[in-house]
């Protein structure tokens, strides 16, 4: 700061009569030391001006800095709550898929046990009706393979159903596994974006300390 001061030329008003001056002021040396001290109080002035103009400068380019630090805060913080809501509905999602899954196991189970007990009901039936089949005349044995032929195809229907449940309920695990997948990767972006915002926090703090 000081080669600048020196460097630094003086204002115009003094330019004209600074010959005349000096060859005035240099005929006593009182005149020459008051001629000195008034110098250094301009040059002074001048100085305190042009660090009061550089101060202006420097606090406007902090206060950029901050605004722009304050609004990239801000985003963040706008993401943050938008990927929490965006978890909130997937965890919901997911909720809502197991309770669909424990719903269609249980319409399996059952399923399944409607098809064993007819399966035993229809194989006792069979059983317990052979005697009286070899007995009675061959109208009775066709009535009853029309029935067992009637109870095979429903049988194999409901296999079919069976085999569909299958395959619903492991496509609705599949889909369960996907959004849990999905869950955890949006969680664990979500702590990382959290780091960078306490990161970005404490980093301002210290610049403002």
């Amino acid at each position: 700061m000081d080669e600048e001061i020196e460097s630094t030329a003086l204002p115009s008003y003094f330019s004209h009569s600074l010959e005349g001056c000096r060859s005035r002021l240099m005929s006593t040396p009182a005149q020459t030391e008051l001629y000195t001290k008034e110098m250094k109080k301009r040059k002074k002035r001048e100085t305190d001006r042009r660090y009061r103009q550089k101060m202006k400068v420097n606090a406007s380019l902090s206060s950029t800095a901050a605004a722009h630090h304050e609004t990239a805060v801000q985003e963040t913080k706008n993401q943050l709550a938008m990927t929490i809501i965006e978890n909130e509905n997937l965890k919901r999602a997911v909720e809502e898929l197991r309770q669909v899954i424990l719903h269609l196991t249980s319409q399996r189970e059952l399923i399944e046990q409607r098809l064993t007990f007819q399966l035993c009901y229809l194989y006792s039936l069979l059983f317990s009706s052979l005697p009286f089949l070899l007995w009675t005349k061959q109208t009775a044995v066709q009535e009853t393979q029309n029935q067992l032929a009637m109870t095979i195809i429903e049988n194999e229907n409901l296999k079919r159903a069976v085999e569909e449940l299958r395959q619903e309920i492991f496509l609705l695990t599949s889909e369960r596994q996907f959004i849990e997948q999905r869950f955890n990767t949006i969680y664990t972006e979500l702590e990382k974006e959290i780091e960078c915002v306490r990161a970005a926090a404490e980093g301002f703090g210290e610049q403002r300390a």
